[in-house]
């Protein structure tokens, strides 16, 4: 879990995620008060599950419209 979604433009960070196998969430306003936070990563806990128990390397942004997965190139 990541406040900043920037990782897809950086190369090196994306071709670790890549080579570990990691899966990761990012949250796409790292500005969000530590309670809005806390809401968002509940409303959506359901999703972020399912994302995290996938396998082989994935990249997932958390947003208020939901969980969607960014591809890895």
């Amino acid at each position: 879990m990541r406040k900043d979604e920037r990782i897809r433009y950086r190369t090196g960070e994306r071709e670790a995620l890549i080579r570990h196998g990691v899966r990761a969430i990012c949250l796409t306003s790292g500005n969000l008060a530590g309670a809005a936070m806390a809401d968002l990563l509940i409303a959506q806990r359901v999703e972020i599950e399912t994302a995290a128990s996938g396998e082989g390397p994935a990249l997932f942004v958390l947003s208020q419209q939901g969980l969607r997965e960014i591809v890895l190139e």
